[in-house]
Formats: structure tokens, C-alpha cells, sequence
């Protein structure tokens, strides 16, 4: 049995060299292996048969992860389909914003760590009220936590580990029709840095890929994109030092990206003291002993598809919702599109 597994990994080693290069437009003529029985030669023969892309599409949640990306609000379970391959439990998490407002000046704020909505004890989001200053996290502010069965202590001490699958959140005017107006500037650090201190005018002179909208009754989303090499890695938290827990890389105690605001949006140009809502919805692949749910995605990666959904993705959330185009009022059915590609 070894040496026919060991056959079978020759030939994925010899097709994958002599077909690499652009010039390669089918697959592997694998007709004269012999049919495995091993479970791993089995697994290998799948993928080598049906090809990367059409293994992934046989598993639902998997299949789902595009549309849930560019909309995370979407109620239904996915996951990254993207190594590390581990069994893993399906979370979703939603919260509102009722009481957020501009201040004096018509100017108001709000960010978020997307990875702390995965614990209830965390605060998550960050955002302005009526005595808040000018720029983000300045002067008085408000801060939510999330509802959940996690704690921070879930992911300490082998406990459990995440890894988020999706982020996003909108935006709307509450306040009377008399006094509407203004704009909204959304923005996600890359490389990712605290949103803190900046504003509308700074995040619109000093970074690239922020996006502006009208502030007004209609919803407009905003999603958070992958853009670190290790988005797709599991996280957990560690105390890194006496007083304060930080999200770590599950594999090795170092500090990651997730543990400040990097994605936000400014309110600016309104009326003074103005409301507007936020709702927030995100996705997250939980690890750990005691998951009484759980899954296996599927076991091949298909990076190419993965980075496409990525870029497309990019393009959508670029655009003015309230202008013609793309909507991302409808962006569920450009997530079934994405899918579609896969």
C-alpha cells in the first residue's frame, strides 16, 4: 500500500513540473494509475481527477465563503477555503448602533476590531457621541461588546482558536429630513494601523483605497478585505504581558494585526449632534476540543479562485453605492457571481 501511495505522489510531482508553465490547459492524464484504497491515496486521486477548483465546489460551506465575504451579513455558514485544513465550528456574530452621533462640529466616527466581536467581554467597536472631538478615538467616546458564548479566556491556555472568515458593516441617517446631509468616509489601514487621530481630511490626503458616500437614509456597507499574508491564519489570545491579553498567532505567541482599529468610517459635513445607525455582522472558523459542531472543509487549496474572489471583491466595495453601477445594496448576488467563477 505505501508504495503505491508513494506511485501516485510521483506521478502528481511529474504532471505538476512537466505541465507548469502557462501553455498547461487540462489536466493530467491519470488513466493508467490504478485506483487507490488507502484513504490518503484516495483523497490525492480526488483532487487529481476532479481538479482543485471542482473539489472545492463540493463543499457547501466552502462554496459559500465568496458571497459571504462581500457580504457578511449573509446567514450562512463559511469557511476560508484556504490551508490550514482543520475541523472546524461556524460563527456568526451581529450587533447594531443606535446611539452613535456627530458632535458639535457634524463631525462623527466609528472603528472596530473585527476580532474581538468573537468574545463578549471584549469591546469591538468604538465610536462618537455627543461630546466627542474631531478626530477619531479623541475626547469622550462610546465602545460595544458583542453577545456570545465566547470570552476572552476561551482562546487562552489551549483553549479554543479563530481565525475571522468575513467582516463588515453599514451605515444609515437616522436624524429628521431637515437636517441631512454630509458625507461618510470609510476607510481600512493597510498595513494595518490604528485609525486613531485621523479624520475625513487626513485618511483622504495621506492613504489610498478609502471611499466616500452620501450620508444620508439609505444603508451603505463596507467590508473588511484580506490584506496580510497571514489573514488566513488560526488566532489566539496570550498574555503577552502582566496586565493586557493580545490576539496572537495560534502556531506561535507573537502579536498580530487584530488587536487595534484598523477599519472605520468618518462622518463629516453633517448638522451638528446628528444619530446614525451601524450594523455590523461577521463570520468566524472556531477551533478547539470542546466544539460541539463542527465540520471539515475541503482538503485542496485553490489560491488562484481565492485571490480572484479577493480582487473582485476590491472592485465591488470601490464604488458609491447610491450611484449607478454595481449596488452593494444587491452585493449578495455579486457574492453568487464570484461563486459562480469558482
Amino acid at each position: 500500500m505505501r508504495n503505491q501511495e508513494q506511485r501516485i505522489i510521483r506521478e502528481v510531482i511529474k504532471h505538476t513540473k512537466k505541465n507548469s508553465g502557462p501553455r498547461f490547459t487540462r489536466e493530467p492524464n491519470l488513466r493508467n494509475i490504478s485506483r487507490p484504497t488507502s484513504s490518503l491515496a484516495r483523497q490525492m486521486s480526488s483532487g487529481m481527477h476532479k481538479g482543485i477548483g471542482r473539489t472545492l465546489r463540493e463543499e457547501p460551506s466552502a462554496a459559500a465563503w465568496p458571497s459571504v465575504y462581500v457580504d457578511p451579513f449573509l446567514q450562512i455558514d463559511a469557511r476560508l477555503p484556504i490551508w490550514p485544513v482543520r475541523s472546524t465550528l461556524c460563527q456568526m456574530r451581529k450587533a447594531t448602533v443606535l446611539d452613535a452621533h456627530t458632535n458639535a462640529n457634524g463631525n462623527g466616527w466609528i472603528c472596530f476590531v473585527p476580532a474581538n466581536m468573537i468574545c463578549n467581554d471584549l469591546a469591538f467597536a468604538f465610536y462618537s457621541n455627543l461630546t466627542t472631538g474631531d478626530p477619531i478615538a479623541s475626547g469622550s467616546y462610546t465602545t460595544l461588546n458583542c453577545d456570545g458564548a465566547y470570552t476572552a479566556a476561551s482562546f487562552i491556555g489551549g483553549g479554543y482558536s479563530m481565525r475571522i472568515v468575513a467582516f463588515g458593516f453599514k451605515i444609515r441617517y437616522i436624524g429628521t429630513e431637515l437636517n441631512k446631509g454630509g458625507f461618510i468616509t470609510y476607510h481600512q489601514m493597510c498595513p494595518r494601523n490604528a485609525l486613531n487621530d485621523q479624520t475625513a481630511s487626513t485618511i483622504q490626503s495621506s492613504f489610498q483605497e478609502w471611499k466616500q458616500v452620501p450620508f444620508d437614509n439609505k444603508l451603505k456597507m463596507f467590508t473588511r478585505l484580506y490584506t496580510e499574508n497571514d489573514d488566513g491564519m488560526y488566532m489566539n489570545q496570550q498574555i503577552l504581558d502582566e496586565d493586557f491579553g493580545q490576539w496572537s498567532y495560534d502556531d506561535f505567541a507573537t502579536a498580530n494585526s487584530e488587536n487595534i482599529a484598523y477599519i472605520g468610517a468618518y462622518v463629516s459635513g453633517a448638522a451638528p449632534n446628528q444619530p446614525f445607525e451601524v450594523q455590523i455582522a461577521a463570520h468566524f472558523e472556531i477551533i478547539g476540543p470542546l466544539n460541539n459542531t463542527t465540520g471539515v472543509k475541503s482538503t485542496m487549496m485553490n489560491t488562484q479562485k481565492h485571490e480572484k474572489a479577493i480582487n473582485l471583491s476590491a472592485a465591488v466595495r470601490s464604488k458609491d453605492n447610491t450611484t449607478m453601477g454595481v449596488s452593494l445594496g444587491t452585493i449578495g448576488e455579486v457574492g453568487l457571481g464570484i461563486l459562480a467563477a469558482l
